[in-house]
């Protein structure tokens, strides 16, 4: 006869299968961590060997004169003489929160002062050309990065809050204002001094927004509902830190990019190659799921 067991889950019972799980739980990790290394094994010995290289390449930086400053606010405005398009943008540019504030050199300035220091950081040689540069004055391997625009926009996003309080229904309007930060960057290689075209187009972008923060509040003496607004609004030292960080961000992944364009150099029949990016603070490779930037072909 059969009987039916019955086990006792004792605290130390209940340890040992939590330490068996933890050890089956590691060895999965263990062995997805094999197949992943053996599987990208020719891409990550190229992006090391890439690693060490760097500090023989150089890389020409050219700025641009100005910041395309544009304001997205719609045209709301009567005029008794319907002005052209120029002279509306104008308008409403000299009626931005935050670009008519905004002086060109200094975003340049911030944004080109922290690509290079990251670049140099990385390895890299770096040169400052101007526009009117066509011939370069370097040596081995060299690329030229030209920063063909960068835009600044400027635009305005209407917020309703909405709260129910004794089966009232109460809303607030207010309005957020909104920058976004566009990058078009020009990748070209360049031999015997001369930069070879075309260039490889690459695009990025970040936007920042007013951080408002509002709620109802009821006022019993006078049996009504406020809305109390907090609106800590972007300043143009906003702007200028965020053009300082994305120089920082673009020197790194200009990095990733150029290491992957090294590796597909070398696999150039391998469709599923292995992206990498590198890891900062230990100077190693690690698997990225998405290109370092957006590519603009003419596809």
């Amino acid at each position: 006869m059969i009987q039916n067991l019955k086990i006792k889950l004792t605290p130390k019972y209940i340890r040992m299968i939590r330490m068996r799980c933890s050890l089956l739980k590691i060895m999965f990790l263990l062995m997805a961590s094999l197949l992943f290394v053996v599987g990208c094994v020719p891409e990550q010995k190229i992006g090391t060997e890439y690693l060490n290289l760097r500090h023989k390449m150089t890389i020409v930086i050219n700025a641009p004169d100005l910041v395309k400053m544009i304001s997205q606010a719609p045209d709301t405005l009567n005029y008794a003489l319907w002005p052209s398009q120029r002279e509306r943008d104008s308008i409403k540019f000299y009626n931005s929160k935050i670009l008519q504030d905004i002086t060109d050199s200094v975003l340049i300035g911030n944004y080109i002062r922290n690509l290079k220091t990251t670049l140099e950081n990385q390895g890299y040689k770096t040169i400052i050309a101007s526009a009117s540069d066509t011939v370069f004055p370097v040596k081995g391997e060299a690329f030229l990065l030209n920063i063909g625009q960068i835009e600044l926009d400027e635009s305005v996003i209407p917020i309703r809050d909405e709260t129910r309080f004794n089966n009232k229904l109460f809303g607030a309007d207010y309005d957020m204002v909104k920058i976004e930060m566009c990058f078009w960057i020009e990748l070209s290689k360049i031999e015997n001094g001369i930069a070879i075209m075309p260039p490889r187009v690459l695009y990025d972008s970040v936007e920042k927004i007013d951080d408002d923060e509002g709620h109802f509040q009821w006022d019993d003496q006078k049996s009504r509902m406020n809305y109390v607004l907090t609106q800590n609004e972007i300043l143009p030292q906003d702007v200028y830190s965020l053009a300082s960080l994305m120089g920082n961000d673009h020197a790194l992944r200009l990095n990733d990019f150029l290491l992957n364009e090294y590796i597909a150099n070398f696999l150039p029949q391998k469709e599923d190659r292995v992206l990498f990016g590198v890891n900062q603070k230990f100077g190693t490779l690690y698997r990225i799921y998405d290109p370092p930037f957006i590519e603009i072909t003419d596809k």
